[in-house]
């Protein structure tokens, strides 16, 4: 968050931000590895079952941490958070 805020961006940081960051990258990794641009208007039919399978393979590190998946198509790292009602306030276990 630091870095989003250095950078001087006129919205404020999000929730799902680095998410969004991390699934853009995985996205981008897989477009690289079949050598197709992320910028074009489509994919070519050509290379859409390599672009998906190329997904499946992604193994980076993201600003919210490993980005990769498993056999099913899970994420390798799924971050959930787990609150409890104390005296009205909610507070992470």
């Amino acid at each position: 968050m630091e870095d989003y805020k250095e950078a001087g961006y006129k919205t404020l940081y999000g929730p799902y931000g680095g998410d969004a960051y991390d699934a853009t990258l995985a996205l981008i990794h897989a477009f690289e590895f079949v050598h197709v641009s992320p910028l074009g208007d489509t994919v070519p039919s050509t290379k859409r079952e390599s672009l998906r399978a190329s997904v499946q393979n992604v193994d980076v590190d993201g600003v919210m941490g490993k980005v990769g998946f498993d056999a099913n198509g899970d994420a390798v790292s799924q971050a959930v958070t787990v609150y409890r009602l104390d005296g009205g306030t909610w507070k992470p276990v």
